[in-house]
């Protein structure tokens, strides 16, 4: 009778675990004289927060809500970065060199802005 107690007992303790996950946030920023990067990963039920974040903040014809990515994208302005995006992660890299100074401080400010609504 006990060992079906503790059974369910560590059972029950099991599924708890399972249904209540933690996701570890980490992000991380590096820029060099030609590219500035973003790697971020973070729980996916933030995923859609993020997307609607990126779609305002970038004011764009391309919309980043309800996507995987893997592509370089292209902005009215003719800004271009490269986005791999799927739930839970982002990355971003920016090309200094192929890009306006205006450019870089738009992804910058995106990049910074991505940082407070992961965490």
């Amino acid at each position: 009778m006990k060992s079906v107690i503790l059974l369910s007992a560590l059972l029950l303790m099991l599924s708890s675990c399972h249904r209540h996950r933690h996701y570890n946030t980490s992000i991380s920023i590096s820029e060099s004289s030609n590219v500035f990067q973003l790697n971020a990963s973070f729980n996916p039920s933030k995923t859609r927060k993020l997307q609607d974040y990126i779609d305002s903040h970038l004011e764009s014809n391309v919309s980043f809500v309800n996507t995987e990515m893997d592509a370089v994208v292209t902005l009215d302005d003719e800004t271009r970065f490269y986005m791999r995006s799927y739930p839970g992660f982002v990355r971003i890299r920016f090309n200094k060199k192929e890009n306006s100074e205006e450019s870089y401080e738009k992804i910058r400010g995106l990049c910074e802005g991505i940082k407070e609504v992961v965490h």
